[in-house]
């Protein structure tokens, strides 16, 4: 965004360990979870653009309630939402985009602007060797777009989040996302 110049803040709400409907206090097991307070809200009624991603797509019912409710805290008028379909969910589960069509199409039903962001099926297909890189000779791995330190072998490393940025940019601007740097990709601190 700054390559072109455009003043952008982006917000960060990742809850490691617990998925949205736990910190919007709907999980009626423990509603002490509930995580978003009055400074939260200050900040999510200016948000233009909202990203959102659950790792896990068991019960469809519990998830379209919480992007329901998640729309109620990002509230601001024309706001555009954007399920983030990460490599996990393809990897794991290869209906999963049919899933997350599913709950989408009843978000979309009452009135929410909501699109797929599709970076985990572009890893999927890299990896499965259904889509290859122009000029590229690198054999992709089901362990190259994930952190191989974790033995649950599930969550995205730094190249996974390069690819979910550029694919998002790109899905929102309608711009290329092709020369940006992605240097801090092979950086040890930020896991492997």
């Amino acid at each position: 965004c700054k390559q072109h110049g455009w003043n952008t803040t982006v917000y960060d709400f990742t809850w490691g360990g617990k998925q949205i409907y736990q910190r919007l206090g709907l999980d009626p097991s423990d509603p002490s979870l509930k995580t978003f307070g009055v400074e939260d809200k200050a900040i999510t009624s200016t948000v233009d653009y909202v990203f959102f991603c659950d790792a896990t797509l068991a019960d469809n019912e519990k998830y379209y309630n919480s992007y329901v409710e998640l729309a109620k805290v990002f509230n601001k008028p024309g706001v555009k939402y954007y399920y983030l379909v990460a490599y996990y969910n393809c990897n794991s589960d290869p209906g999963s985009i049919a899933k997350v069509e599913q709950i989408l199409d009843k978000f979309r039903v009452q009135g929410y602007d909501v699109e797929l962001v599709r970076w985990g099926q572009l890893a999927q297909d890299l990896v499965q060797g259904t889509y290859k890189l122009q000029g590229s000779s690198y054999k992709y791995s089901k362990t190259t777009f994930q952190v191989t330190q974790n033995t649950g072998n599930r969550h995205p490393n730094p190249l996974s989040g390069y690819m979910c940025v550029q694919t998002a940019f790109t899905q929102v601007t309608g711009l290329s996302a092709v020369g940006q740097d992605y240097s801090f990709c092979e950086n040890a601190l930020y896991g492997s």
